[in-house]
């Protein structure tokens, strides 16, 4: 069984990027983004607006193969626990993929909540990321995380004085912790 760790208190070199996976059993006859067809998706509630890796970069991997998450799928379950609870379904066999960001099929490998042979990523692989290559199996191409928005409402003069004083920091501020 899928526990909650604390994935803050997890030693990971810190990475200025992140990207999607989709997670089946290892004895899934899911073999790449086509075979998604007619199969049980479960993905973050958050992502349907806002959520990258728990969704959206998924789901854009399979729209450009011609494939509809909602429309050609079996169903698609909103999970509101994460990694966690889709872990959970995974095991129990009432999900057939897990939409996921980089870095959990190796948190639940290194915490030992799985086996390495428990869980693989469909069409997971090696990524260039800023010339190099990212450290961690990703499905999807690799994106920048998201260090700082700004909603549309905001007064573009005020986001930019914002982002001139943060670039004026210095790293060893007390501000910063």
């Amino acid at each position: 069984s899928i526990t909650r760790w604390d994935l803050e208190s997890w030693p990971l070199e810190e990475l200025s990027g992140y990207g999607g996976l989709f997670v089946v059993r290892n004895d899934s006859d899911v073999r790449s983004i086509e075979d998604m067809r007619g199969k049980v998706i479960a993905s973050e509630v958050a992502s349907a607006t806002e959520g990258l890796s728990g969704g959206l970069l998924q789901w854009r991997e399979m729209l450009s193969r011609g494939i509809s998450l909602t429309d050609d799928t079996k169903a698609v379950v909103w999970i509101s626990g994460g990694p966690f609870a889709m872990g959970e379904l995974l095991i129990e066999r009432k999900i057939d993929v897990a939409l996921m960001r980089t870095s959990m099929l190796e948190f639940f490998y290194q915490s030992g909540q799985i086996g390495q042979n428990d869980w693989r990523a469909v069409e997971g692989g090696v990524q260039k990321w800023k010339g190099s290559t990212f450290p961690r199996v990703s499905s999807t191409p690799i994106v920048p995380e998201w260090a700082l928005s700004v909603l549309d409402w905001v007064d573009s003069d005020v986001s930019k004085a914002v982002l001139e004083s943060l670039l004026k920091l210095s790293w060893i501020d007390p501000v910063w912790g």
